[in-house]
């Protein structure tokens, strides 16, 4: 089994949220570019799990654990 962790920060200097993940917790690699809130309709984070198929096959996403914290 091979673990992989997901790493949602903000970032005040850049006034983003950004997303990452790692293999071995210690190196994460960035996923995308950050996304500045809109403020008025921002709801706050909500960080999620899913799977997403574009073809018409269906499809599905396992997960054995997750496990949410922050500092």
């Amino acid at each position: 089994d091979e673990n992989v962790w997901l790493r949602f920060t903000y970032n005040i200097n850049d006034e983003a949220y950004e997303m990452s993940w790692s293999t071995d917790a210690e190196t994460f690699t960035a996923i995308g570019t950050g996304v500045k809130p809109c403020y008025g309709y921002w709801k706050g984070a909500r960080p999620e799990v899913y799977c997403y198929n574009v073809t018409d096959g269906g499809g599905y996403a396992m997960f054995d654990y997750f496990n949410y914290s922050y500092n």
